[in-house]
């Protein structure tokens, strides 16, 4: 997929490291393309001198990744990503194109940050015993910062959850979680997974607790009040709930106001918190009054 992409310099910068260990690529016009390792930022090499993209490399990896076709993908473009295959996603800065107080489009790229997902199978086997315990699941938010396993452990738990009968609907706003590709899911979550991509979580929740009627709702990235309260509302009509967060710690997580309305309303029965230093790595578990667990 990313030979498709990227130029044959990067390509053969990128082939001396073990696609297993790379997260993200990043790449930026007229400096040097670094990418995340197992965790640690590394400058690729062109020989013995630092590999420069040059400019046009970003709209080049654009133009590509859409086909050709920004149009076709500019309800993504206008968030900051595009999403490819095997749920590879593009994060995207350039110049922003305003129209009538919104955003219409992006145009001259300059920077792209390359998401590399991985599949772990039985990342999750260490906290799966607080998720899942007699034949219930707990409402549960995984919770770490950008690019520490919360898509990856999200996806585990949810393959283990549909294993034990229950239906399980994922709400993939990015499709980072399934990577559905016409109709396909490249990473396998299970028999009993519904999957509905690219849909706000307000409109997916609403939606597919009315045509689905899940036991349970997995969806990635709590980032705002009205997807909190998505949250809420499914949990009120009696539907499980596993999502994710972005935080640092405890501390920082009580200082998002739309993350303290879930913990105010004593709904999420688990808060599993990954490490901010190493990826996958569990920090601890609290449970619904935020008391340390694990």
């Amino acid at each position: 997929m990313l030979e498709s992409l990227l130029s044959e310099d990067i390509t053969a910068a990128l082939n001396k490291y073990d696609e297993k260990h790379i997260y993200e690529i990043r790449i930026r016009d007229d400096k040097p393309v670094k990418i995340n390792c197992s965790g640690r930022y590394i400058e690729l090499f062109d020989g013995a001198k630092p590999l420069i993209a040059a400019r046009g490399t970003c709209n080049k990896i654009v133009t590509k990744a859409c086909d050709y076709s920004l149009y076709s993908v500019n309800n993504q473009i206008v968030q900051g990503y595009i999403a490819v295959e095997r749920g590879i996603r593009i994060g995207l800065c350039g110049e922003i194109v305003r129209e009538n107080n919104g955003v219409k489009t992006v145009k001259n790229f300059s920077s792209l940050n390359i998401r590399i997902p991985h599949d772990a199978e039985n990342c999750s086997s260490e906290v799966f015993g607080y998720v899942y315990s007699l034949g219930a699941v707990r409402n549960t938010l995984i919770i770490a910062p950008p690019g520490k396993g919360k898509t990856t452990m999200l996806r585990d738990l949810t393959r283990k959850i549909s294993r034990q009968n229950l239906n399980v609907l994922v709400v993939d706003e990015r499709n980072e979680i399934c990577a559905v590709n016409g109709g396909m899911a490249y990473y396998k979550t299970g028999d009993n997974c519904d999957v509905i991509t690219f849909g706000s979580k307000d409109f997916a929740f609403s939606y597919g607790i009315r045509t689905m009627a899940p036991d349970v709702i997995v969806t990635d990235e709590i980032m705002s009040e009205e997807d909190a309260l998505a949250v809420l509302m499914a949990m009120g009509g009696g539907v499980r709930v596993l999502a994710s967060a972005h935080a640092h710690s405890p501390e920082e997580f009580k200082t998002k106001p739309f993350l303290k309305l879930l913990l105010s309303s004593k709904c999420i029965e688990r808060y599993i918190f990954l490490s901010a230093k190493e990826i996958g790595k569990v920090a601890g578990v609290y449970d619904r009054e935020f008391g340390r667990i694990k």
